[in-house]
């Protein structure tokens, strides 16, 4: 096994900072980062405690010290980057979406495949104890058979954002914005809380908000109705133009016998509901959750910092050779590409589009 020492940054925006501090909480070190022009470069490198300023990405993909690259810039050059990475034989960590398109990211799948490389992507609200937990239960078959799922995910930053935001330009953000930004997150949660595969997808969507300016055809809002590969409902709804909701993730699975409700931004543990009552188990006491994210809850903020830190972890783990459950890989990276990809059809042709149905392991 050959432990991971030493990293690389690629980007140096707000995700960046998460990054870094991830990197050196492992004990790894940043070696250097590149950035979108040698002066960010350097400014990024003494923010983000990295040795050097790179000038180009060919310059730091040369350095033979880096064994791993991250790779925190906007999307549309996710593929491109990634590939480079691989092709030089660096491990990759790369920020969702992994691309914006499926077909390059099964580009990515295979390529990595060949070269013997480990890439994982920033599905980091795995790591919350109340998401680790919800799954155990369920697996131990605690609802007694699931019967419905329930999501979404709200923010409002979109209604003010300046025109300089990246993500309301389609050339570097891809055809879907909150879709592809926040339901990448909601789909790949679902997906591996429930052991199960989406196998189909209606949708609506609301499409340049009036008010903000804006008149391209990336969506603010989504409505999407999926049936997985067991033949379960599912709900979720997606917006970052909802007020009030600086990041909302929640989600309810239900069963027969239960229903468990995770809300990201509570801080005190996992709502277990059964018929005729509620109750909630505190964080502390989430011992198959607290167990398998490896760390113990503090609440808000605190468990996603440490939940960032523990998906790094977890990938140099698996970088170095060891075995690692869980672990969010290029393959779910192309998954949640792949439902971004059908939402969008299915909106435009107000028909059900049909997904790869293979049940998941």
């Amino acid at each position: 096994m050959s432990r991971i020492t030493r990293a690389g940054l690629i980007g140096a925006g707000r995700i960046a900072q998460a990054h870094a501090a991830g990197i050196q909480a492992a004990g790894v070190e940043l070696v250097g980062i590149v950035a979108s022009t040698p002066l960010r470069s350097r400014e990024a490198a003494s923010r983000l405690g990295a040795g050097r300023a790179y000038g180009s990405v060919a310059e730091l993909l040369a350095d033979p010290e880096i064994q791993v690259i991250h790779i925190v810039t906007p999307t549309a050059a996710h593929f491109a980057q990634a590939s480079q990475a691989i092709a030089a034989g660096k491990h990759i960590v790369c920020e969702k979406p992994l691309t914006t398109t499926s077909a390059d990211a099964a580009r990515l799948v295979t390529q990595a495949a060949t070269a013997g490389v480990v890439g994982t992507v920033a599905f980091t609200y795995r790591y919350q104890p109340v998401v680790q937990e919800t799954k155990a239960r369920l697996r131990d078959g605690e609802l007694g058979g699931l019967t419905s799922i329930r999501g979404g995910y709200l923010q409002d930053w979109l209604l003010t954002a300046p025109a300089s935001e990246w993500r309301l330009d389609p050339d570097r953000a891809g055809f879907s914005r909150a879709t592809a930004d926040l339901g990448s997150h909601l789909f790949d949660l679902v997906e591996f809380v429930c052991a199960d595969r989406f196998a189909r997808v209606a949708a609506s969507v609301l499409q340049a908000v009036g008010g903000t300016g804006r008149t391209d055809s990336a969506d603010d809002a989504v409505g999407i109705v999926l049936e997985t590969t067991a033949g379960v409902p599912c709900s979720l709804a997606v917006s970052q133009v909802a007020p009030g909701h600086v990041n909302s993730l929640t989600l309810e699975v239900s069963g027969v016998r239960a229903a468990f409700g995770i809300d990201i931004e509570r801080t005190d543990g996992l709502s277990i509901a059964t018929p005729g009552s509620v109750r909630i188990v505190p964080a502390d006491e989430l011992g198959r959750g607290v167990a398998l994210a490896g760390f113990t809850p503090q609440g808000g903020t605190l468990d996603l910092i440490s939940g960032f830190s523990a998906f790094i972890q977890h990938s140099y783990a698996a970088m170095g050779g060891e075995p690692v459950e869980g672990l969010p890989t290029l393959a779910d990276g192309l998954r949640a590409v792949m439902a971004c990809e059908a939402v969008r059809r299915a909106a435009v042709s107000g028909a059900w589009v049909e997904l790869d149905g293979r049940r998941s392991v």
